[in-house]
């Protein structure tokens, strides 16, 4: 059984902004690709919904950033020739599908890496703090998952066969800066009503701090009390009153990439993932060869192309290997379910 030790892989890495130490952390709870930034974008089709399955986007900056749902009929957002994908329900997929599966998560949950929580009165959360690094996600009113089921592998042929045109209809014409593998379809998601997020770093190893989690004074929401502020960040979503299940917090879903000489084809000015994985997280490339019995990669040419936002996707390294192994693919997938059950799960829930 392969296994890869998240944290371990990591150490010689260090996060370069907030969002991407949530996420790193957050990936070890393995409940999909966490959010930093859980609300739904201003032009999305559906405020009050957010993310759905089926919507085509990438990562940026620990939030989702949308372009067009393979549900959807044509119009203008989507590519060119675009053939929306059919299940079997009549118009489009809905929660209410018998293709979904649905999953309750119980009020006053919580996530953590490096961190656990001490008894406590509820509803007040109180966590002790160890380690260099940590994040805590908190549910004070619980969360909903979503999650495609049998039809995801009907949806994964349906990707795999558009992937090229996606990536042209994203980088040509709607004239975004992304590269091989930042292409993401989703297939699941979990959402909440009211969170909290926190998270810390450069913390020195022989001392130990506490975060609370409690009821803002004068107020039916919830703040955050530091015992270390100025390590510490905290922010949160809790609306006075039951506001719309639209605020996403883990997805569940299939990253694309492009053969690499298919990609230089069709974006010659653009970088590949090649480029890019020998500059992020050289560890994890290394542990995935050795325990996966990988030949070495061929010597890696750096362009010129400047530097841009690290993005904290496990499964775009698995394409790539994959490509290596399979040489012949044009297009590759990977699902988030593939990496959550590699990676050692080192954090107490």
């Amino acid at each position: 059984m392969i296994s890869l030790n998240w944290q371990s892989l990591q150490a010689n890495q260090p996060p370069t902004s907030p969002s991407e130490l949530y996420t790193r952390e957050m990936l070890l709870q393995k409940r999909g690709y966490p959010l930093f930034c859980p609300g739904p974008q201003d032009h999305y089709p559906n405020i009050n919904s957010g993310i759905a399955i089926g919507d085509v986007g990438c990562f940026d900056e620990g939030e989702f950033d949308y372009f067009f749902n393979v549900f959807s009929s044509a119009n203008t957002c989507c590519p060119d020739g675009f053939d929306p994908f059919k299940m079997n329900d009549p118009n489009r997929l809905n929660t209410s599908s018998s293709e979904v599966k649905h999953n309750d998560i119980d009020p006053r949950s919580y996530f953590s890496s490096n961190v656990q929580r001490e008894n406590g009165d509820p509803p007040k959360y109180l966590f002790h703090c160890s380690g260099p690094c940590g994040a805590i996600l908190t549910l004070p009113r619980g969360s909903h998952q979503q999650q495609l089921k049998d039809g995801a592998i009907h949806l994964r042929r349906y990707a795999a066969n558009n992937a090229r045109s996606w990536y042209r209809h994203v980088v040509n014409t709607r004239g975004r800066d992304i590269r091989n593998g930042n292409l993401f379809l989703v297939t699941g998601h979990e959402k909440a009503r009211a969170w909290g997020m926190a998270h810390y770093s450069d913390h020195p190893k022989d001392h130990n701090f506490s975060l609370e989690f409690r009821n803002a004074p004068g107020s039916a929401g919830y703040t955050w009390v530091s015992g270390f502020p100025s390590r510490a960040e905290g922010k949160k979503h809790d609306p006075a009153t039951d506001g719309p299940l639209n605020q996403t917090l883990f997805l569940r879903g299939w990253t694309l990439s492009l053969e690499p000489e298919v990609w230089r084809e069709e974006f010659p000015a653009e970088s590949s993932s090649t480029e890019w994985e020998a500059t992020v997280w050289p560890p994890l490339l290394s542990h995935l060869r050795r325990r996966m019995g990988l030949n070495p990669p061929p010597a890696v040419i750096f362009d010129s192309h400047p530097p841009y936002t690290k993005i904290c996707n496990p499964s775009v390294f698995i394409n790539d290997f994959i490509f290596r192994q399979v040489p012949s693919a044009a297009v590759v997938l990977s699902h988030t379910d593939d990496w959550s059950t590699l990676m050692e799960k080192t954090s107490e829930e």
